[in-house]
């Protein structure tokens, strides 16, 4: 058992850096977009999207090679139906990625300290939305943003794509461009909701929570399109057997000590 607990706190470990990372390029770049009256509309899509992927690259070189830069609840529960990930290890990953999540929209909350409530409001931390208007159109936007993600991680993860970071960041980048500007193209619950958690708790201002339905879209069905894109993976390309348990250095399975 613990060998099992060294394992997952170091998958733990890598995936709260990997989503810190992330929250630090993405963030960032949303309070400096908002907070400067120039970028509008369209001025943002660009420098918005590319922000969201670089920071998914970041995140993926910096702990690709310990938990596989997941960073994103909804590419571990894919994996973990896919027979990619154990199920023990899937908790360590979900945590793991909450709390990366709060520590990187607290640290860019003190890097702009003197930015937000004076030019920004904190509630920027979330995602919004854009030319979508209704529950239908921001709900479908969530869905097939995500699922274009996790055919895109798949392909990488299946084939063997490489430079795999760079490939998976440009894809965020990608579907940023296509999506932003509708829904937010979130496609990342840990990501989204809890620095909108932080930020409304920063500024007092719940009113996004309290009068809009929309913070509940990005928490929840980001994991519908993700479980779908494995099914359309799996059916129309195919997928190889899920691989050995994994094992430590005495060649134990850890899979066998958790039954023990």
């Amino acid at each position: 058992m613990n060998k099992i607990m060294q394992t997952g706190m170091r998958k733990f470990m890598a995936e709260m850096l990997g989503t810190l990372v992330l929250v630090l390029g993405s963030k960032g770049a949303a309070i400096a977009l908002a907070s400067d009256p120039l970028s509008t509309g369209s001025v943002k899509s660009l420098p918005g999207a590319l922000s969201g992927g670089f920071g998914v690259m970041m995140g993926i070189l910096i702990t690709g090679g310990v938990s596989g830069g997941h960073i994103n609840p909804c590419v571990s529960v894919a994996m973990a139906c896919g027979g990619r990930l154990a199920w023990w290890e899937l908790p360590f990953y979900l945590v793991g990625q909450i709390i990366g999540a709060g520590l990187g929209a607290i640290t860019v909350l003190l890097c702009y300290i003197d930015t937000i409530d004076s030019k920004v409001s904190a509630t920027v931390l979330g995602s919004s939305l854009g030319l979508a208007e209704t529950a239908a159109p921001a709900i479908f936007d969530q869905f097939v943003a995500t699922f274009l993600l996790l055919l895109c991680i798949l392909s990488v993860v299946e084939q063997g794509h490489e430079p795999g970071g760079l490939l998976v960041g440009l894809s965020v980048a990608g579907i940023g461009l296509g999506y932003g500007s509708n829904a937010g193209a979130a496609m990342n619950p840990a990501v989204d909701f809890v620095p909108r958690i932080i930020g409304n708790i920063w500024s007092l201002d719940f009113a996004d929570m309290g009068e809009s339905w929309f913070w509940c879209i990005p928490l929840l069905v980001p994991f519908a399109g993700a479980l779908a894109a494995l099914l359309v993976y799996r059916f129309v390309v195919g997928m190889a057997d899920a691989p050995p348990a994994q094992t430590d250095a005495n060649n134990t399975s850890l899979e066998q000590d958790l039954k023990l």
